[in-house]
């Protein structure tokens, strides 16, 4: 059985906006010893429709900073390590801002 995560389009339309607290969630993600609970977030409606009201793209979405936070942490748990420190540093220095808000 193959099941395929809804486009941005087929998402429900929302005022909702990151918050301080998804922010702080992201960074304290990186801790995670296991990809379920990162796979599971990143998954969410709640948080893909957050993000989705602050970009306007698929590459916007794919580069956003908590997508690119919590996949280079999946990256890490998989063995990979982080394939560009200066995407990854960029989204974590925007995300440490954010988180105090």
């Amino acid at each position: 059985m193959v099941s395929t995560i809804p486009s941005h389009s087929s998402l429900p339309f929302t005022q909702e906006r990151l918050t301080p607290q998804d922010w702080q969630k992201a960074l304290g993600m990186l801790n995670a010893c296991n990809a379920s609970g990162l796979l599971s977030w990143l998954g969410s409606e709640s948080l893909r429709s957050k993000i989705w009201a602050e970009v306007d793209s698929t590459e916007a979405f794919n580069q956003h900073p908590i997508v690119v936070l919590l996949t280079s942490q999946l990256m890490q748990l998989a063995g990979f390590g982080i394939a560009d420190i200066g995407v990854f540093g960029k989204a974590y220095e925007i995300a440490k801002e954010k988180a105090k808000s």
